[in-house]
């Protein structure tokens, strides 16, 4: 069973990245504000699972240490963004867009290492 951890985790990254390439597609093209919400709820909620995913998987596989700290470092950074996303005004369009921008641009960086532990595969 505990040689399935690893799995389920790149399964997770892999539902991270389509988020990320979602949320980009939406802020070079355009969409709704509604759908900016809904995507960035279920990239908080997915983060949130792939901690707690994550800090197994490294207590298990010796191998997974080595991300630990950067990759919960960047989790952190992308967590901050999107606390700043939920004080933003559902009306207020503009404003959400600058803050998704930011979201983007932290989770792009975390869509990196978190695909970079694949190779530990």
């Amino acid at each position: 069973m505990l040689d399935s951890y690893p799995e389920g985790l790149f399964l997770k990254i892999d539902k991270i990245t389509r988020i990320y390439y979602d949320l980009r597609k939406i802020e070079r093209d355009g969409g709704s504000t509604s759908e900016l919400r809904l995507l960035i709820g279920r990239v908080y909620d997915l983060l949130f699972s792939f901690m707690h995913h994550f800090s197994v998987v490294a207590k298990v596989h010796p191998d997974y240490r080595r991300f630990e700290k950067p990759i919960f470092e960047e989790l952190a950074l992308v967590n901050e963004r999107l606390f700043e996303n939920i004080e933003v005004s559902s009306d207020d369009a503009a404003e959400l867009r600058r803050v998704t921008a930011f979201i983007n641009e932290e989770l792009g960086i975390l869509v990196e290492k978190l695909n970079s532990m694949k190779s530990v595969r």
